[in-house]
């Protein structure tokens, strides 16, 4: 996987992760930075664990339609607390 290099995004396991630094061709260290793993540093075998970029090509927007767009305010309330 020569795509894999620091500062990006993938997912492992069903968690997105950052990758913060890359020791050889198989092995990874990230950041978790999905809930259940924020914050938390892993290293992975990508001969043992299948490592799926985040694309931002892909990303799909959605407008927020909440009134006075209250969860896209609640996001960024919450995002900066963290």
């Amino acid at each position: 996987m020569s795509q894999i290099s620091p500062g990006v995004r993938n997912t492992v396991r069903g968690e997105d992760f950052i990758v913060t630094d890359k020791k050889n061709e198989t092995i990874i260290e990230a950041e978790g930075i999905s809930d259940l793993v924020q914050g938390i540093k892993f290293k992975f075998d990508l001969e043992l664990d299948s490592a799926e970029l985040i694309s931002p090509e892909n990303t799909k927007l959605v407008a927020d339609t909440s009134l006075n767009c209250r969860k896209t305010k609640l996001f960024i309330e919450t995002t900066l607390r963290n």
